[in-house]
C-alpha cells in the first residue's frame, strides 16, 4: 500500500501501518523500539519475529497429511456433504504442500485415495476402472478420477437417493 500511494518516508510508513491493525496488535507495534526510532526495515523485521511469520512457511508437513488420512478413513462417507468436507480438508493441507513443492501429484493422489474409508473405496474402484480401463494399476487413481466417481455415487439428485 505504501508503494501504491507513494508513501516513501519510513516515519510515514510506520505511523500509517497501525491504521490497518487491531488495537492489541497496534499496542504491540507501538512498543517496538523501531517504531519510535522510525526505522522501517528493523520495524518489519520485528513484526516478522514477534508475529511468527516463519509459521506461514511451515504451515503443513507430510506428517499432517498422514495423520489426516489415518483419521479420515475411520469416518463414513455416505453423503455429498461428507465427501465435500473430506475434500476441503485434504485440499487445505495438500494444496499448500503442493504449492511449496513438498509433495508430488502421485503422492497426493495416493494419500487422497488412502484417506477415503475402505467401504467407500470399494464402491468407487469399479466405477473408476470402468471409465478408465487402461489405467496402469501401478499408479494411484488421480484425484479427478476419484472425485468424478464419488460425486456420481453421492449425487443428491440420484433416483434412488432417499
Amino acid at each position: 500500500l505504501c508503494q501504491k500511494y507513494n508513501v516513501t518516508r519510513d516515519k510515514e510508513k510506520i505511523e500509517n501501518i497501525s491504521q490497518y491493525c487491531s488495537r492489541k496488535v497496534r499496542e504491540v507495534l507501538e512498543g517496538l523500539p523501531a517504531f519510535t526510532g522510525n526505522r522501517w526495515n528493523e520495524f518489519t523485521d520485528d513484526i516478522r519475529k514477534y508475529f511468527e511469520a516463519d509459521k506461514e512457511a511451515k504451515r503443513y508437513r507430510i506428517n499432517d497429511v498422514e495423520v489426516f488420512v489415518r483419521k479420515s478413513k475411520k469416518h463414513t462417507m455416505k453423503t455429498l456433504e461428507d465427501w465435500n468436507r473430506y475434500n476441503h480438508r485434504f485440499i487445505c493441507i495438500v494444496g499448500w504442500l503442493k504449492c511449496e513443492q513438498k509433495i508430488t501429484d502421485p503422492e497426493a493422489n495416493f494419500y487422497f485415495w488412502k484417506g477415503i474409508p475402505r467401504r467407500f473405496r470399494e464402491s468407487l474402484e469399479p466405477r473408476i476402472i470402468i471409465k478408465n480401463p487402461n489405467h496402469c494399476t501401478k499408479d494411484p487413481f488421480s484425484i479427478t478420477m476419484i472425485c468424478t466417481a464419488a460425486e456420481s455415487l453421492l449425487s443428491r439428485d440420484r433416483f434412488d437417493n432417499e
